[in-house]
This record gives C-alpha cells, sequence and structure tokens, in this order.
C-alpha cells in the first residue's frame, strides 16, 4: 500500500525540470511525473544537466537532504483566510 502524499507537495525541489513538467497539472509525485522516455531532466536554475552544487539534475537526486534542494512552494505566502 502506498503511503499517502499532499497533493500539494512534491518529494522534489521545485527547479527540477524535463519536458513532461511543461505538461504537469500538480507538482509531481512519483518520478514517472517528470520522466519521458529520454529520462533526460535539467536544473531550472543552471539550465543544465547538473544542479547548483554540480551534481546530475535528477528525480533520484533532487530530493530534501540536498544542499541546493527548495521544496516546491518554497517562497509563496499562503492566502490569507476569509
Amino acid at each position: 500500500m502506498e503511503a499517502h502524499v499532499d497533493p500539494l507537495d512534491s518529494p522534489y525541489c521545485k527547479h527540477l525540470r524535463s519536458k513532461k513538467w511543461y505538461f504537469r497539472t500538480g507538482p509531481p509525485q512519483v518520478a514517472r511525473d517528470l520522466l519521458d522516455a529520454s529520462n533526460h531532466c535539467w536544473c531550472g536554475v543552471t539550465c543544465e544537466s547538473l544542479g547548483r552544487d554540480g551534481d546530475m539534475a535528477e528525480p533520484e537526486g533532487c530530493v530534501r537532504g540536498r544542499g541546493c534542494f527548495e521544496p516546491y512552494f518554497a517562497g509563496i505566502a499562503p492566502e490569507p483566510s476569509v
């Protein structure tokens, strides 16, 4: 049984990109949400296959604990309650 995943969160860095990323309707939850047949990803900050720390930009590595990781909704203020 899969663990419950918050649909508004993602285990991946908000800067991890792939061609498939541009067709997402929400944050990627699993690697197949990002990877297409080419398995190519890049860092949205460096615009290269390497992240800001010099390591490969890939779903397995662009997760919490990596020095350059940023949560998917980092820096976005919550909407005020009415």
